[in-house]
C-alpha cells in the first residue's frame, strides 16, 4: 500500500503555507506504515499517461496571478488532457485557490477580459473588484455529501481556514457540489455562501491555512480515499484537537479587535 503523490508546480504556487499540505499527508501517511512516494511536478516536466496511471493523489496549492500566468501554457498544452482523465475516472485530487479557479472554464478581470481555463470543470470566476475581496479566517461545515466513519462527530466536521481570492466563482453544473456550507466567511462566493467544490473525488476550495494541517480528519479521509481502505488507524491528535478547540475564540477575538482598530481610524 502506496500513497503516491503528483505534486504540482510547487515553485510557483505555495500562498500561505500551502506546502504544508503536502507534509501533513506525509507524515500522516507515514506514521500509520503507509510508504508514500512525493513526485514534485515542475514547470516542464514531461509527464505521460503512466504516471497519472501510478499516481492516487494530484495536488496544487494557490499562487499569485502571475505565477498563475507562467505555468498557464505548460499546464494546458503538456498536461491538461493527462489531469482531466485522472478526475473523471475518480482518483483523489486537491486544489487550492488558484488552482481551484484554473479548473473552471473561464477567469474574468475586474476590467472584463475572460481567460480560459482548463475547463475541466463547469464553473467560472469573476472578479468583481476589490470592494468584492474575500479576505480573512473562515469556518465552514462539512458538506453531508462526504460520509465517513472517519468523521466521529459534528465538530470533525467543521472545517477552518484562511481565504484571500479576488475571484467569486459560481456552478454552472448541477453535477458539481460545494465542499462545504459557511459558517463564518465568503468562501465560493458572497450570495451562495458555500465553500469549495467537490466532483467525484476532486475538492476544489479556497482554504489555505494549510487547511490538511487545521483539519486532520479531512486529511484522512483524503488518504483514505486515495487508498481506497475502509479504515485507517487512529493517531494521537490530542494537540491539533485542543488547538481546533480554541480556534474560533481566537478567529473571533482578533475579528473584534480589527473592527475596533477600523472604529478608531473613523474616528
Amino acid at each position: 500500500m502506496k500513497l503516491k503523490i503528483l505534486y504540482f508546480y510547487p515553485e510557483l504556487l505555495n500562498l500561505y503555507g500551502d506546502r504544508g499540505n503536502i507534509e501533513v499527508l506525509f507524515q500522516r501517511a507515514r506514521r500509520r506504515g503507509i510508504d508514500v512516494e512525493v513526485r514534485e511536478v515542475k514547470l516542464g516536466k514531461v509527464l505521460n499517461k503512466s504516471d497519472f496511471d501510478e499516481a492516487n493523489f494530484v495536488f496544487m496549492g494557490g499562487g499569485s496571478d502571475l505565477n498563475q500566468k507562467t505555468l498557464y501554457e505548460d499546464l494546458l498544452l503538456n498536461k491538461k488532457g493527462f489531469l482531466s482523465d485522472y478526475i473523471e475516472s475518480g482518483k483523489v485530487g486537491l486544489f487550492i485557490c488558484g488552482a481551484y479557479q484554473l479548473l473552471g472554464k473561464y477567469y474574468q478581470t475586474e476590467n472584463g477580459e475572460k481567460i480560459p481555463g482548463l475547463g475541466i470543470l463547469n464553473l467560472f470566476t469573476v472578479n468583481e473588484g476589490p470592494k468584492n475581496r474575500s479576505v480573512g479566517n473562515i469556518k465552514t461545515y462539512l458538506s453531508k455529501e462526504i460520509k465517513d466513519v472517519i468523521f466521529k462527530n459534528s465538530k470533525e466536521r467543521k472545517l477552518y481556514g484562511f481565504e484571500n481570492h479576488g475571484g467569486q466563482t459560481y456552478f454552472e453544473d448541477k453535477n458539481l457540489k460545494p465542499m462545504a456550507k459557511v459558517l463564518s466567511g465568503f468562501g465560493n462566493n458572497k450570495k451562495s455562501k458555500n465553500e469549495g467544490v467537490i466532483y467525484k473525488n476532486t475538492f476544489g476550495t479556497y482554504l489555505h491555512g494549510p487547511i490538511l494541517a487545521m483539519n486532520p480528519a479531512f486529511c484522512d479521509y483524503l488518504i483514505k480515499q486515495a487508498l481506497g481502505v475502509d479504515s485507517l488507524d487512529p493517531l494521537n491528535d490530542t494537540l491539533i484537537n485542543e488547538a481546533r478547540a480554541n480556534l474560533w475564540l481566537i478567529y473571533q477575538h482578533n475579528t473584534i479587535v480589527k473592527n475596533w482598530q477600523n472604529n478608531q481610524n473613523t474616528l
